[in-house]
């Protein structure tokens, strides 16, 4: 065993590296954490772990949309030499898509690179979901339905001045505007800003950003019938997961999905506003139906709860096996 006393001073601030069999550095790009990487790779040659950068987003300035608000950030170009450094430093990159792993071939020197679905945890997002109320909740606003969209602010245009392009909401705005008697739209976290008057009048509804602990209580408390998912056909959206898919069905409610790679999976899948309102309709036409598409995301979410013991395994491979290592079963 290396005593602690003799470790060059660096390597004191890694203390509770020299036990561990791998280090996972999760979207690490700026010049600090670069440094500090670099670091720890001088300490692995000493200690033998592996280094394992994980991403789950294209990352790299030509493929994040203009509004994104992270594009004029102006180190946000400057770092990407960095990334690309820390990347190529790691024994393997994990992804959480087939799509991202085949971008990220292409784009860096870095060969090993895994892919690591993204899961749902049954702790954190289990707990809420009651057939009954699903069917409450249906009864109680059909005369206005309630439609919910929960996602970060990266996926809409939120510049004061002219649109830096075409976002997520491009091609749903109208219909949401159009039909804002019909339905009571709910945004969580992030909302188009041409829909501030009604939020203010309060014809549809805003809740503020909320810790990711607190965002399935927050929902569950909401008496949503539906979610959408909108998605720009985009390299960075073209990469995404299907989590807004899982959470929803972790709630019981259906939602409707962008028709892109991430959604495949998804039962109600939709390519512009004209067509998200007709499935809209379609879903809440009868709650012989609503209830169908409620079960059939039920079934998906039960697939891809973290829990499960050949999701949890893909993890147990990860940390326990290097790269390429026949024991892998789970991983690809």
């Amino acid at each position: 065993e290396m005593s602690y006393s003799v470790l060059p001073s660096f390597a004191k601030d890694s203390f509770p590296y020299l036990s561990s069999n791998v280090v996972v550095f999760q979207r690490c790009g700026n010049k600090t954490q670069t440094e500090y990487i670099r670091r720890i790779a001088e300490l692995k040659k000493q200690r033998n772990f592996r280094m394992i950068y994980d991403v789950d987003d294209a990352m790299f300035f030509d493929a994040v949309p203009k509004y994104h608000p992270t594009k004029s950030e102006p180190e946000m170009y400057a770092e990407e030499n960095y990334t690309r450094e820390l990347m190529n430093l790691c024994d393997e990159m994990t992804v959480s898509t087939p799509y991202l792993k085949e971008y990220y071939l292409k784009e860096t020197e870095q060969k090993n690179i895994t892919v690591v679905p993204n899961k749902i945890p049954y702790f954190w997002a289990g707990h809420f979901y009651s057939p009954e109320n699903v069917v409450r909740n249906y009864r109680k606003h059909k005369k206005r339905p309630r439609i919910i969209y929960a996602g970060s602010p990266g996926h809409i245009d939120l510049s004061a001045g002219e649109s830096r392009g075409k976002d997520d909401f491009e091609s749903v705005c109208e219909m949401i505007e159009k039909t804002h008697k019909e339905f009571k739209w709910i945004f969580v976290a992030a909302c188009p800003l041409r829909f501030k008057k009604y939020i203010q009048s309060g014809d549809m509804e805003y809740y503020p950003w909320q810790p990711v602990g607190a965002l399935p209580k927050l929902i569950s408390t909401l008496e949503g019938n539906m979610m959408i998912a909108p998605l720009a056909d985009n390299i960075y959206n073209r990469g995404k997961s299907n989590i807004k898919l899982l959470e929803a069905s972790a709630h019981g409610l259906p939602i409707a999905c962008q028709d892109l790679t991430p959604y495949e999976e998804a039962p109600i899948r939709f390519t512009g506003g004209d067509d998200l309102l007709e499935k809209i309709r379609e879903t809440l036409a009868s709650e012989e139906v609503y209830v169908k598409e409620s079960l059939k995301g039920r079934e998906i979410v039960d697939k891809h709860w973290l829990e499960n013991e050949n999701n949890i395994a893909m993890y147990k491979e990860l940390y326990h096996f290097p790269y390429g290592d026949a024991r892998r079963k789970n991983l690809h």
